[in-house]
């Protein structure tokens, strides 16, 4: 275990906080990490399925799967958080937070119905970056099924794809409103509107 903190410790550049918190060893889920952690810690999720929504609570912290340590993308493909059956949105920021960081997971499956709802939620100003993540086979009845960022938000998404999404009406992929964005070197395909064309939605 020494070990493996030491190279957690080694990759001061994202941002490792007080404390790495692991699931499910010392938590059974993610939210229950969350719920337990502090500004500036590291919530550290070993490869599995998480049928769960999570929210950061406001927190300021790191959630990221094990990629995070060798950089193999297998950890990707491998730490699911999925979606099937949830009732809400799989992830949400949207309490303000500041410096919040989602890292090298797979979020997929979600069918929100009513619309409203998507994989990855950011909003009421809070500011994000999205990294390494696959967001893919989400269905929602309005927009935004893969990722929707409104009310004043900042996010920054990186080497990341958004693939296979499927809205009723636009923003198959991401959906955009009153926010400001950066993507960089990320794929964003196969995603469908049924009503209306486009991928990509912004407004404001």
């Amino acid at each position: 275990m020494r070990k493996f903190l030491l190279l957690l410790i080694s990759l001061p550049s994202i941002g490792f906080g007080q404390s790495t918190l692991l699931v499910p060893s010392q938590y059974n889920n993610i939210q229950n990490a969350i719920d337990a952690s502090l500004n500036g810690d590291t919530i550290l999720v070993s490869p599995g399925i998480y049928n769960e929504s999570i929210s950061f609570s406001g927190k300021n912290i790191v959630v990221t799967s094990e990629f995070i340590i060798n950089q193999d993308t297998s950890f990707i493909s491998n730490t699911i958080i999925d979606g099937t059956d949830l009732p809400q949105d799989i992830v949400s920021i949207n309490n303000g937070e500041n410096n919040a960081l989602l890292y090298g997971f797979s979020i997929k499956n979600g069918s929100f119905h009513p619309a409203g709802y998507s994989a990855i939620l950011v909003s009421e100003n809070s500011s994000a970056k999205l990294e390494h993540l696959i967001v893919e086979d989400n269905f929602s009845a309005g927009q935004g099924p893969g990722i929707f960022i409104n009310i004043q938000s900042n996010v920054i998404i990186k080497n990341s794809i958004i693939r296979n999404n499927i809205s009723r009406t636009d923003g198959g992929g991401i959906y955009i409103e009153n926010s400001f964005v950066d993507i960089d070197s990320s794929t964003i395909t196969e995603n469908t509107c049924v009503l209306s064309d486009g991928s990509l939605t912004g407004h404001g």
